[in-house]
This record gives C-alpha cells, structure tokens and sequence, in this order.
C-alpha cells in the first residue's frame, strides 16, 4: 500500500517488480490437465494442455523468451508476443506479458509457476482487452496464489 497519509490517496498495489540482472529465468514446460472452470465460456470443458515456457533476463529489464499454450479441447491456442516483467522468489515465479489468442493480439497474461522438489506446478491466466478472463487454470484466485494445477509431463526450471 502506497500512502501520502491521506486514504483519500491511497492505492494497493497486487505486484511490484523489481529488476535483478544476475538472476532470472522460468524454462518448462510440456503438459498439465486444464481442470474444469478453466474457459469460463465453456466451464465443464476439460483435458491435456501443453505448454512451453522460456523466460530469462539478458540484457535491458524486460525479460525476452516465448511462451506457448495449446488447450485443443477448449479451443485455446495462445503465443506470447512481449513480456511486462519476471518476478521470481526461491523456487516460485510469476511472468506477466500479451499475447495471441487464437489469432487475436493484445491478451494479457500472467503466469505463476512452482518448481517442486518432486512435483511441479503452473497456472496460466488470459484476459481480454477488457480484462475479463478467458481462460484462467484458478478461477476466482488471486495473481499472487500460489498455482495448483500439477505438471504431468515436463518440468518447470526457476533460477
């Protein structure tokens, strides 16, 4: 919370990201079952989704990588087009950024991701322009929670 010592002009801020250019890369991916809820339109819909994921700092403050996402059965085929910011704490990391959906720019997404010592866990969230979600592994929780929906295949890398 940011305050001027009036509430009249205070404001919560949900993340805020600080740049450390020795550190800094999410790598994983391959498959993980979208559960049901996941496409809001189509709330029974569920099954495989693979995914790919590579994030790292290099040079500059804005992470650089590519991110994919194929969920057939709910008809989500997404690609990141630019990322905002990778925050990463021990073996957890969130990654915000737009992409394509299904052949439509500017989605705002946000990952979270959690490399486990024996199992892994992602979350993957997109919006519209408006900010509504239309797709989103944990509907309803916060971008900070830590994700839930298990890895099956693959495996999720944080340093």
């Amino acid at each position: 919370t940011v305050s001027n010592g009036s509430d009249l002009n205070s404001r919560t801020f949900e993340y805020a990201s600080v740049y450390e250019p020795k550190v800094g890369s999410l790598l994983g991916g391959k498959e993980s079952v979208s559960p049901q809820g996941s496409v809001p339109n189509n709330p029974q819909m569920t099954g495989k989704t693979s995914f790919d994921i590579s994030a790292k700092y290099q040079r500059g403050n804005v992470p650089i990588g590519k991110t994919t996402l194929r969920f057939s059965a709910g008809n989500v085929d997404f690609t990141s087009t630019e990322y905002e910011w990778l925050a990463i704490d021990g073996q957890k990391a969130i990654l915000k950024g737009r992409g394509v959906l299904n052949g439509i720019t500017g989605y705002p997404f946000l990952i979270s991701a959690i490399a486990g010592d024996t199992q892994d866990f992602i979350r993957f969230q997109i919006k519209d322009s408006q900010g509504i979600v239309v797709y989103d592994t944990q509907p309803g929780a916060t971008g900070l929670a830590n994700p839930v929906t298990l890895v099956t295949k693959g495996k999720i890398k944080i340093q």
